[in-house]
């Protein structure tokens, strides 16, 4: 005999395993996912920084000269680059090759300092001294020396202090000596008769200070240095971050979506046992009794699952690492669980579920026990006039936001914030209103079952109706799911298009060179340019600058015109533009936005003016006529022709290039080697970016469809759990329309039309609410949206498929139970 609080509460789990463990599998399922997305993208970004620092060491900036150019850095420049106020640490490092006497040969030498930058730049840890050497493991076995022996160089005896690993990473042999830079300079001495202070300087930039800014300005010492930044790869950045942001949206709805669900078990415990909970609460159990009963239930539970999610997902990283790594295309060579991403998550996920728990807690703990017993049973709503009223005042506040998000779309975060606001409350709305309204829905609708469909069905759902308050969350949850499906799907297609139309946008050759410092940058548009054109393989470039404002004449006044300059016969060259004329001096090409908010067209003649400070006021210019127009110009209105020389000013700085190749790949080497001379400069192809563009889109929905399937599988438990329960629940009623109207296969039509059209409700609800919420968020950036139907369909027949999977069988089980036996049963 049960005598204790734990005992009741223990009682549970032996009654109702497969709530319990449903639940169980939803809260275990849900945090392995979590986890194990969170240490991959953790261990994604590690992996990364690692390999910047495999790379370059902690350095920012490698400053030198080209082989060909045949300089070295002297002291005057070394102590002009120190005095550079974003320069932390600099360290010069002299590069040499010195003849290994027991060989007779040349080899790769570096003359470096003792400091923290040369160390990490060439992964050694001695410290060296005059006569003290270091060598890569592959020279050191050709030579079969070991550490403590001597060898000679240049005709000089030195120690060998330590051997390191074969560098192969970019800008560095497989054989090398290492020795101090003081010493390499005396070999030199002798062997030259030449003073060379360094060949290349390394430098740590302070902290919070750009290295690209610093680059630009150690470039004002000499034109022809070359600077190399460590810098991490945009694209993988750029990923990593992104896919950093999506987990954490997809944790949260994960989490959301597993708590809902097991409220709704719990609710649906709490259903069967409210009347033994009246019982007790009649016999003198008090309020702290029964919520420590309930807490004691949910908390185990909640520690199960997220202890056992924690223990999966150290397999999951332990077996599924390499399939993890092909799925996101990013390698992480033998990363370790990180137990301390790990553990916080676990923690938090938990808590957070459990949070949830304290909804039933706090209802069933405070109720009275004949209100337990008449809530058990009532039907409709309460506060139902209430309910409507709120819905439609939520819906017509949505309408409010949503007018207000269009009359202020250029009040970016107003507009958005709005927007984002009105796809919420009418997302509540619905779900306010839904309940309320689905019973008189189906009441409608009997005549027309009642033709199509024969008695059977009929009673079906006539006999469901009355169920429909206690199992709206069933269809609710449902809907979530759907919601979910239809966003997440619609706006990372959607996304995939825009993103293919911007890149077109900004790829109008097939090679864009872009300078990342804006108005910042010190290059000369024309001398770039002169360069780029005495490559082979180049066929033609065009330049364009940063935007600048100008003011155009209208009937209003003047108004505002942003505008770039740039190359416009080389780009009529390039089929980029198509003015027809030779003179582009006094040419202005728009866009066509540009040209219908302005009521303009090819051929008109806008008088151009520039806003004077001196004079506050629109000085005029010039006139000029517009020659040509583009769908869409990257980031500003228009073009004006670099000739024009009122219109250049501190504003118009070089930012881009096109150009046209006639072989890219060649193209593209030279531009590298071009690059070292301006660092600020990022090379891209209209190829590259697009495979990254569809690769990374591909990344994301792969999340998104290992996200949707751990739903699924949760979603489906937790219903089909509590849609079986119903159905137990209601045995006795079965056995009653078994007696008196149908036989065991219109049993079985029965239960599977109640199952179907619970599911199939919440699919219709989930797809319709879906498509709103699209629809009002897209609203936020207007354009055409994509709807991924089939990934749609396949959610919502997966729903059906197993729904009939499961309820077959125990329509069929239950068909064949002796009507005596079932008069005797409920809520078992």
């Amino acid at each position: 005999m049960i005598r204790t609080i734990k005992g009741i509460a223990f009682r549970f789990f032996q009654r109702n395993k497969f709530i319990a463990l449903s639940s169980i599998i939803s809260i275990l399922l849900s945090v392995c996912l979590i986890i194990t997305m969170a240490v991959f993208a953790t261990n994604a970004k590690k992996t990364l920084e690692d390999e910047v620092k495999k790379l370059y060491g902690d350095m920012d900036l490698s400053v030198g000269y080209n082989i060909e150019q045949n300089k070295n850095i002297n002291k005057v420049l070394l102590n002009n680059i120190e005095k550079i106020n974003m320069v932390q640490k600099t360290s010069g490092v002299l590069v040499s090759h010195l003849k290994l006497d027991k060989i007779q040969a040349e080899i790769y030498t570096v003359g470096v300092e003792n400091d923290y930058l040369s160390k990490s730049r060439y992964h050694f840890n001695k410290s060296l001294d005059s006569n003290n050497v270091i060598m890569n493991k592959g020279l050191a076995e050709a030579l079969d020396l070991k550490v403590g022996q001597s060898l000679m160089i240049q005709d000089r005896s030195f120690t060998l202090i330590e051997v390191i690993e074969d560098l192969n990473a970019k800008g560095l042999t497989p054989d090398m000596l290492i020795i101090t830079r003081s010493t390499v300079q005396e070999l030199l001495f002798k062997k030259t008769g030449e003073q060379t202070e360094a060949t290349y300087v390394l430098i740590k930039a302070k902290k919070d200070s750009d290295p690209i800014s610093l680059a630009n300005e150690i470039k004002m010492f000499d034109t022809d240095l070359r600077i190399d930044v460590a810098e991490e790869d945009d694209f993988l950045r750029s990923n990593i971050d992104s896919l950093t942001i999506f987990i954490i949206i997809l944790s949260f709805l994960i989490i959301t979506v597993t708590a809902l669900l097991i409220i709704s078990n719990f609710e649906l415990y709490l259903y069967k046992y409210k009347y033994e909970f009246s019982i007790m609460r009649s016999i003198g159990a008090t309020t702290k009794q029964m919520s420590k009963i309930i807490m004691i239930q949910s908390s185990l539970i909640t520690i199960i699952g997220t202890l056992g999610g924690f223990l999966l997902s150290i397999l999951c990283h332990q077996y599924l690492n390499i399939w993890l790594e092909e799925l996101f295309s990013f390698a992480i060579p033998s990363a370790e669980f990180n137990y301390g991403i790990a553990i916080p998550i676990a923690l938090i996920s938990g808590i957070l579920i459990q949070s949830f728990m304290l909804i039933p807690i706090y209802k069933s703990s405070k109720i009275l026990p004949l209100k337990i017993i008449q809530q058990n049973e009532k039907i409709d709503f309460s506060y139902k006039k209430i309910r409507r009223n709120f819905g439609y005042g939520l819906f017509l506040i949505s309408l409010l936001f949503i007018c207000l998000g269009k009359v202020m779309p250029k009040t970016q975060t107003t507009g958005v914030v709005c927007l984002l606001i009105a796809a919420v409350l009418l997302l509540i709305g619905i779900y306010m209103l839904f309940p309320i309204y689905i019973s008189s829905i189906l009441t409608s609708i009997l005549p027309i079952i009642r033709l199509f469909s024969g008695n059977v069905s009929f009673v079906a759902i006539k006999n469901l109706i009355p169920q429909v308050r206690k199992n709206t969350f069933v269809i609710l949850t449902i809907s979530a799911m759907m919601i979910i499906a239809v966003f997440g799907s619609v706006m990372l297609k959607t996304i995939q298009q825009n993103e293919v139309k911007y890149l077109k946008e900004q790829f109008p050759t097939t090679i864009v060179v872009k300078s990342r410092l804006g108005f910042d940058t010190m290059i000369d548009p024309a001398e770039i340019q002169r360069k780029i054109k005495k490559i082979g393989s180049v066929k033609n470039v065009s330049t364009s600058s940063t935007t600048a404002p100008a003011e155009i004449k209208g009937d209003n006044g003047f108004q505002l015109l942003n505008y770039s300059l740039a190359n416009l016969k080389d780009m009529e060259k390039q089929g980029i533009i198509h003015l027809g004329v030779t003179d582009s001096n006094n040419m202005i090409v728009v866009s066509d936005k540009f040209l219908k908010e302005h009521d303009l067209k090819i051929g008109d003649e806008v008088v151009l003016g520039l806003y004077s400070e001196r004079e506050q006021k629109v000085k005029t210019i010039d006139t000029m006529k517009i020659g040509a127009s583009l769908e869409n110009i990257s980031g500003t209105d228009a073009y004006l022709d670099w000739n024009n020389t009122q219109f250049n000013n501190e504003f118009t700085k070089f930012n881009k290039m096109f150009i046209t190749s006639i072989d890219q790949e060649k193209t593209i080497a030279e531009l590298e080697n071009i690059k070292k001379q301006y660092p600020e400069l990022q090379i891209n192809t209209f190829k590259q970016s697009l495979d990254k563009s569809t690769e990374m889109f591909y990344q994301r929905w792969a999340i998104f469809i290992v996200v949707m399937l751990v739903l699924l599988l949760c979603v489906m438990m937790g219903v089909f759990n509590t849609i079986a329960n119903n159905i137990y629940s209601k045995r006795k009623e079965f056995a009653i329309l078994r007696s008196i109207s149908i036989d065991n296969k219109g049993l079985r039509k029965v239960i599977l039309t109640q199952v179907n059209l619970y599911i199939f409700i919440g699919l219709v609800l989930g797809v319709i609410a879906g498509i709103l919420m699209t629809l009002v968020v897209s609203l936020i950036d207007p354009g055409e949206i994509s709807f991924n139907y089939l990934f749609i369909l396949g959610i919502a027949a997966s729903m059906l498929v197993m729904g009939n999977v499961v309820f077959i069988p125990i329509s069929i089980k239950l068909a064949r139970q002796k009507i005596s036996l079932e008069l005797t049963k409920d809520n078992t």
